[in-house]
């Protein structure tokens, strides 16, 4: 995705990009994207040689509930900011890890990195279904959202008892 800086006019440009669901950008994903995501991107120049690229995210995932692992639609609605910067030569350091270094020659922007990551690190890792999602049987596996399993559970964990024998007394 490329941002063409000569068509930044008063010092903004607002374009937009689609990342269909089979996008290579979307390799190693954990989640399946069923439909595109939609970008909706601004840029500023506010100050010579610095752009602010605002990114607005929309879309949906499907991914696996974190308690029973049936799958569950996650809704992506989000916004993000990345800062380029021009540098004054090609061996010129920003000094800002959040700042990314562009030529002070360059014409257009390319976004594809800061987007992959913030999808890859941004999403919803540990959806759930239900927030009363009964998860799993440790033992048997069984859906406990479905039908309850005639394993035995002990509910008191071992490694916790030395906590139990504390008392607070208000």
């Amino acid at each position: 995705m490329i941002v063409d800086l000569s068509r930044l006019s008063g010092g903004r440009l607002k374009t937009g990009f689609t990342i269909a669901p089979d996008d290579p950008m979307l390799d190693g994903y954990g989640s399946q994207i069923t439909e595109p995501i939609q970008l909706d991107v601004e840029v500023t120049n506010a100050t010579g040689g610095m752009y602010v690229v605002t990114v607005n995210v929309l879309g949906s995932s499907v991914g696996s509930c974190r308690r029973c692992l049936e799958p569950v639609k996650v809704t992506i609605d989000d916004r993000f900011w990345v800062v380029y910067q021009q540098s004054k030569s090609a061996d010129d350091e920003i000094g800002d890890a959040d700042v990314i270094p562009i030529d002070p020659k360059a014409t257009e922007i390319e976004i594809d990195e800061p987007v992959r990551e913030w999808l890859f690190l941004e999403r919803n890792r540990f959806p759930l279904c239900d927030k009363r999602c009964a998860g799993m049987c440790p033992q048997c596996g069984q859906n406990l959202n479905q039908k309850e399993c005639d394993c035995e559970r002990d509910e008191t964990d071992e490694r916790w008892g030395a906590l139990s024998a504390l008392r607070f007394d208000d």
